[in-house]
């Protein structure tokens, strides 16, 4: 008979449907190597807690637009949105499409009962192994927005500046076909119902801003986790990198860095990863492209060997740029809008 979840004893049955599965890296953000993390700038808290007030409603209408709280990590913001276990909540989750599956912390699954529905297994982050139980979840919400039902994985979360309860990956956003992150004003659309097929609309919505980029977007898929890539070009060096809006940096592998003879920066960085800490150094991004549209010139952090098998994530820094990032899932693009 399937159990409330509990700590899971070490077992060596490792489950290998999971390793690898849950993170893309970076899980959301990094402090400078002996600095103190930054203080988080957010949307005003009035205007949060109205929303949250209302967020454990179900709402059918798409598509679905709701408040975020934008938290700046070093270079770039990462979102966190309201969740509810049916009219529990709601509680603070990473909106994070690098996440190849959504996870709910311990202390959380604890607190709502939530059953284990399989053995636990191991799942890679920027480093560190981290061990992870699917639980099942039978009704659960996004601002309104239904999600599942289904599984998620239980497993803890590195220390960040501001309290999230759990991370919304690509496995559930995907099933809304788009998603626009309006990093500006604070909000995130949601393009359909997961109940009536994936497809595109959000950005349709939003286009009566500036379009400054567009890129081919590519799905990969292992079971039920996702991950999106888009090509990006270090000066004739191209490389797949995974969209990371829980990364408040972006980043490249060390194979990577050393192709495109990127050149090294000064200094370190602390990164608060999925499994573990870690320090990694940086690298100057040089001349690089996407969608055929140069990017500006910034410092990324090195993906240390051993760890995530990704060329790179492209992160927040990047993707909050242009004021809103749309990831279209059934239309395989990434757009960055003004």
């Amino acid at each position: 008979m399937p159990r409330p979840w509990r700590r899971a004893p070490a077992t060596r049955r490792r489950g290998t449907a999971l390793i690898g599965l849950v993170t893309a890296g970076v899980l959301a953000g990094a402090s400078p190597s002996g600095a103190r993390a930054p203080s988080p700038a957010s949307t005003p808290a009035p205007r949060v807690a109205a929303v949250q007030a209302r967020a454990c409603g179900i709402r059918a209408r798409y598509p679905q637009s709701l408040a975020v709280r934008s938290v700046r990590i070093l270079h770039g913001p990462v979102v966190v949105a309201p969740v509810c276990f049916g009219r529990r909540g709601p509680y603070p989750f990473l909106i994070d499409t690098g996440a190849a599956r959504s996870l709910v912390t311990p202390a959380l699954a604890h607190r709502l009962g939530l059953v284990a529905s399989g053995p636990s297994g191991f799942a890679a982050g920027l480093k560190c192994r981290a061990r992870v139980v699917p639980s099942a979840v039978a009704a659960w919400s996004l601002g309104g927005a239904a999600l599942g039902p289904g599984t998620v994985l239980v497993g803890a979360l590195p220390r960040l500046p501001v309290r999230i309860d759990g991370i919304v990956g690509s496995d559930e956003l995907s099933r809304f076909g788009e998603i626009a992150i309006d990093y500006a004003r604070g909000r995130l659309v949601l393009a359909s119902s997961p109940r009536a097929g994936a497809r595109g609309g959000t950005s349709a919505r939003l286009r009566a801003r500036e379009v400054r980029l567009r890129a081919r977007l590519s799905l990969v898929r292992a079971g039920q986790a996702v991950v999106a890539e888009v090509r990006v070009d270090f000066a004739g060096h191209a490389a797949d990198l995974v969209v990371d809006t829980g990364a408040a940096l972006s980043a490249v592998s060390s194979s990577l860095a050393r192709r495109a003879s990127l050149a090294a920066a000064p200094g370190d960085l602390v990164l608060a990863a999925f499994g573990c800490p870690v320090r990694v150094a940086q690298v100057r991004s040089g001349r690089w492209s996407l969608g055929g549209v140069v990017l500006s010139s910034r410092t990324l952090a090195v993906l240390p060997a051993g760890g995530i098998d990704a060329a790179g994530l492209l992160g927040a820094d990047v993707l909050s740029s242009a004021g809103t990032a749309i990831v279209d899932y059934a239309g395989g693009r990434l757009l960055l809008e003004r």
